[in-house]
């Protein structure tokens, strides 16, 4: 039998949280896909995915690789039926987004950080209203998009919170 001894201990407990960001985002995945009961509510289903890989990307963005967030994508539009790839490229896009502006964004007062994640979520939102009326091809009703889009800006400040409270569990560095 192997003794644990207290730097395997310390290792296992650093590497579990670094695992956090990961975790969080795929719950994200499940609440946003999550059936609730009310039809009208699913199809306006706030995009916490973006929200987390918004948080994550800002706040740690050594533990959001590109790939890991394509494949979350991926994940996300297997089990809400959307149109393969779109999750992904909508994902994509909204990091490189925030890599681009962390400079501007990180370490700013709440506020600030929040207008940079309401400015996403409304580009996020207009870009897949366009790729949904080109998979289509035809005018898709913009109403549920933009109803997403302001729940998804809405809600983001008390997920912000809940995600800054895992954040403040990780080790500074992995």
């Amino acid at each position: 039998m192997i003794a644990m001894t207290p730097n395997i201990l310390a290792r296992l407990d650093r590497m579990w949280r670094s695992f956090l960001p990961t975790i969080s985002v795929v719950l994200s995945v499940l609440l946003t896909v999550l059936p609730i009961g009310l039809p009208s509510l699913n199809v306006v289903m706030p995009v916490f995915t973006l929200m987390s890989i918004y948080y994550w990307t800002l706040a740690r963005p050594d533990l959001m690789a590109a790939p890991f967030i394509f494949l979350i994508g991926l994940f996300q539009d297997s089990l809400s039926g959307a149109p393969m790839g779109l999750s992904a490229m909508v994902f994509l896009s909204g990091h490189y987004f925030v890599i681009s502006q962390r400079r501007l964004l990180a370490g700013q007062a709440f506020a600030l950080t929040w207008f940079g994640f309401s400015v996403l979520a409304i580009m996020a939102s207009t870009f897949a209203w366009i790729i949904v009326c080109v998979f289509y091809t035809r005018l898709v009703p913009i109403g549920p998009s933009a109803v997403q889009a302001f729940l998804t800006i809405v809600l983001y400040p008390p997920v912000a919170s809940v995600l800054s409270q895992v954040h403040r569990l990780l080790p500074r560095e992995i």
